[in-house]
């Protein structure tokens, strides 16, 4: 069982993670529209005071499982909408330089990847989240350690990016 002070950390840690990787997320599809279509317009990364409040809103919102299940949402829209632009980018011949947000990433030189690996990230902070708040755990501040089969989502997760991922790999 976890509680006390190892669950406050694990709780903020993760909900801290899971609140910027969202907000990141958000913002390489608002800079992929600005590049796209608004070439003229360069909008520019948030300073420390913005991120800071949005990820308190983030963090905020993930506490209620209506808005946690509407960001989920959101997520998975904003994971489709990149895709459509990485299709474009690849059909209009367009590089990927340093004007683009995603540029930061490029560790990898497959924007798709690239796109994967962040909703990968985003997936397994997102259920790691959903397993400490689930029904009353939060509120009692006691969460059992997880069993084995309370990791098969997880595990489900993992297998599914992975064929993505090598789906991805294949197609380059």
């Amino acid at each position: 069982m976890i509680k006390g002070k190892a669950l406050l950390f694990s709780v903020v840690i993760n909900l801290i993670l899971l609140s910027y990787l969202i907000i990141d997320y958000i913002y390489i599809n608002f800079d992929l529209i600005s590049n796209l279509l608004f070439k003229g317009i360069k909008s520019h990364q948030s300073d420390v005071v913005q991120l800071s409040l949005f990820i308190l809103l983030i963090s905020i919102l993930l506490i209620f499982k209506k808005s946690m299940l509407f960001i989920k949402k959101l997520i998975l829209g904003n994971f489709i909408l990149i895709s459509f632009y990485i299709w474009y980018l690849q059909i209009r011949n367009i590089n990927v330089d340093d004007q683009f947000h995603i540029y930061k990433y490029f560790g990898l030189n497959d924007i798709n990847l690239i796109n994967v690996f962040i909703l990968v990230s985003i997936e397994i902070s997102f259920f790691t989240w959903s397993f400490l708040s689930y029904k009353t755990n939060l509120s009692d501040w006691n969460v059992y350690t997880p069993k084995k089969g309370d990791l098969f989502p997880l595990l489900k997760i993992l297998i599914f990016y992975f064929f993505i991922i090598i789906y991805y790999s294949i197609l380059t």
